[in-house]
């Protein structure tokens, strides 16, 4: 422990420095400015630092009341207060040291800083190492860009874009720091909507308690959009879709003009896949075909129905067919090939005028 008679020359002595800190990227610089310190003279340079106050950790400690570092410090309000850096200080001893951080936002205190501000304040504190520090985080809560999207695409409807429409803004939006545990409000305004091609321009305020408002002036376009049929789960050449395979994506009306891409959710089920399809994709006129339900080279039954009679005999598939499909099937017994439309699996229907073809 330092000698009092030392303490106290040393006390005299610089009885005009005191304490301030720079935050430069993150960490806080430390500086004292007095007699001893060393600069142009105007009083903004950072100084060195006295003798008296690079003592060893050993010979930290003060006269005061007896404290501990507190490392990891978390700060709601907008100042720094002696006890927030300090366990053990006095209510009588306590006072407004720093500026906190801006919201979000964590500086570190350096070994140097700490020093200077326990003697300054005479507290009796003895570092661990000389490396002590402690990290200053300023507390905060979030405003997403998707709220503020979310405000902006309400406002537009009330204007008669489509409840269906979404929206892009330019410039792009960013997450807004907001102090810790209030409640934001966030005001969209002058609001001008184009309807004819979708343009708009729009004003947002976000206003919390303890922060200045945010202000945003912003451009953008409104996209009508559809719910297309996309698999969600993969499926094989040749597998029939069924409607467990299929859910809905939402895609811009203009991205799909000119394409191939299928909106119509009837138009996929029931039809065969004629490639592997994998969860995401969108379906196309060239991806699915109605499924197969006659094979070429397979054994059928051929029906010929007239109103007095139904007669049936077997015949083999000349080529594959899906329900409606007109095809040939010859008849084993006689050689003979006739056409049949295909009913239903393995199964194709000749007209009465080729009765004979079934002898």
């Amino acid at each position: 422990m330092m000698p009092l008679s030392a303490f106290r020359l040393a006390q005299r002595r610089y009885s005009a420095l005191f304490l301030f800190a720079v935050c430069v990227g993150g960490m806080v610089v430390a500086g004292v400015r007095g007699a001893d310190a060393q600069g142009s003279g105007n009083g903004s340079s950072l100084g060195s630092v006295p003798r008296a106050l690079t003592t060893t950790p050993s010979a930290l400690s003060g006269i005061g009341p007896m404290v501990a570092l507190r490392h990891h410090i978390t700060i709601e309000g907008e100042v720094v207060y002696l006890h927030d850096l300090f366990d053990g200080v006095p209510p009588e001893r306590d006072r407004q040291i720093l500026r906190a951080p801006e919201l979000g936002k964590t500086v570190t205190l350096d070994m140097a800083f700490l020093t200077r501000l326990a003697q300054n304040e005479n507290l009796n504190w003895t570092p661990l190492s000389q490396s002590e520090q402690a990290t200053l985080t300023r507390a905060s809560g979030q405003i997403h860009s998707d709220e503020i999207m979310a405000a902006i695409s309400q406002s537009l409807i009330q204007r008669g874009m489509p409840t269906t429409a979404e929206i892009d803004v330019s410039p792009p939006l960013t997450t807004i720091p907001i102090p810790a545990g209030v409640t934001p409000a966030i005001e969209v305004y002058e609001v001008a909507y184009n309807r004819a091609d979708g343009r708009f321009t729009v004003r947002v305020d976000v206003r919390a308690a303890q922060m200045a408002p945010t202000h945003l002036s912003l451009t953008g376009m409104a996209y009508d959009t559809i719910d297309v049929p996309v698999l969600q789960n993969t499926v094989s050449r040749g597998q029939v879709i069924e409607a467990k395979d299929v859910g809905f994506m939402r895609q811009r009306i203009g991205a799909l003009q000119g394409s191939d891409v299928i909106t119509d959710f009837d138009q996929v089920i029931g039809k065969a896949a004629r490639r592997v399809m994998r969860p995401g994709e969108a379906f196309r006129d060239r991806d699915i075909e109605r499924p197969s339900l006659v094979t070429k080279g397979s054994l059928v039954t051929m029906v010929l129905r007239t109103p007095l009679m139904q007669l049936t005999a077997q015949g083999r598939a000349m080529q594959d067919g899906a329900v409606g499909d007109v095809i040939k099937v010859q008849n084993p017994r006689s050689g003979k090939t006739v056409l049949g439309t295909v009913i239903e699996a393995r199964t194709v229907e000749v007209d009465p005028a080729q009765s004979a073809a079934l002898q």
